[in-house]
């Protein structure tokens, strides 16, 4: 059976069809043509465009002809239920599983700063059925602690997209008389007991704190340290397919009550495109080295 080179589906396939009707669709001996020879050149000009318009409108494909998702989607998190980035997943996944009309099960497989998640994933079949809830802790700061990988954090993953970022904050005692990080570091002392916020680490205010300056603008330029959540899938998934589940992230991410739920759990949404996610994620995880280079951290 003939195959699509663009989608490798049999002579079903639009693409196949636009193009069998492409290459029947040749222009009369006699120009101008006849009567009836202008009404078949309209007819098989029509078939071929609405087969092409068919091809273009096709769902992602997984490679077999089969639109996706055509079966419920496993996102692996490498923390137990009920942590941070147990409930992001389970927030996320709700929205793009309405979008999909399918299913999506957040699976929990914690051990080892998530790395047993990673691993699996990354030896599932690269179909994208299985997906990860990314995380600093998985593709920031693990590389840097754990010395043997089973896998390459960078070449075994594909990056979809950034789900939200989160600040920490500095607080000190209320006792404390100092209001701002750069009044605190000339204290350079600590109190135990009752806090109170005088610092943000993201780059920007957090909306849930707004009268909280960050630490960059309060004495430390260019300091930021945020906690991030993000999808990835294994490297070897199609090309359509990650684009599939990319654009759907994407529409799900831009839904205003999605956004909501994000911000009560203190995560600022911040969709990427892949290749923004990527160049992100090596950004992380040359920052994290330098940290664990400095400090002498190390997974025991």
């Amino acid at each position: 059976m003939p195959r699509c080179r663009g989608c490798n589906a049999g002579i079903g396939c639009g693409q196949n069809q636009a193009g069998r009707l492409g290459r029947a669709l040749t222009l009369p001996n006699e120009w101008p043509p006849r009567g009836e020879d202008v009404k078949t050149l309209l007819l098989a000009a029509a078939l071929a465009a609405a087969s092409i318009g068919a091809a273009l409108a096709q769902p992602s494909s997984t490679g077999s002809g089969q639109a996706y998702p055509s079966k419920p989607v496993r996102v692996i998190v490498g923390f137990p239920a009920g942590g941070g980035v147990d409930i992001t997943a389970r927030i996320f996944t709700s929205k793009l599983s309405e979008i999909w009309g399918s299913p999506i099960l957040v699976e929990n497989r914690s051990g080892a700063g998530s790395t047993v998640a990673a691993d699996l994933v990354v030896k599932s079949p690269p179909d994208g059925y299985t997906l990860m809830l990314v995380s600093i802790a998985s593709h920031g700061i693990a590389p840097s602690m754990y010395s043997k990988l089973p896998y390459d954090t960078i070449k075994d993953f594909a990056p979809i997209s950034l789900i939200g970022t989160t600040p920490n904050v500095l607080n000190v005692h209320p006792s404390l008389p100092a209001r701002s990080v750069g009044e605190f570091m000339a204290l350079a002392k600590a109190n135990r007991g009752k806090i109170r916020a005088i610092g943000i680490s993201s780059v920007k205010r957090s909306p849930l704190l707004p009268n909280v300056a960050t630490i960059a603008e309060s004495g430390v330029p260019g300091f930021e340290v945020t906690v991030w959540y993000g999808v990835a899938a294994p490297a070897a998934v199609p090309k359509p397919v990650l684009e599939k589940i990319h654009a759907d992230m994407i529409k799900a991410l831009k839904t205003p009550d999605l956004q909501q739920r994000l911000l009560e759990q203190g995560i600022d949404p911040a969709p990427t495109t892949p290749e923004q996610f990527a160049a992100f994620i090596r950004s992380e995880i040359a920052r994290w080295a330098k940290v664990a280079k400095a400090s002498g951290a190390a997974a025991q």
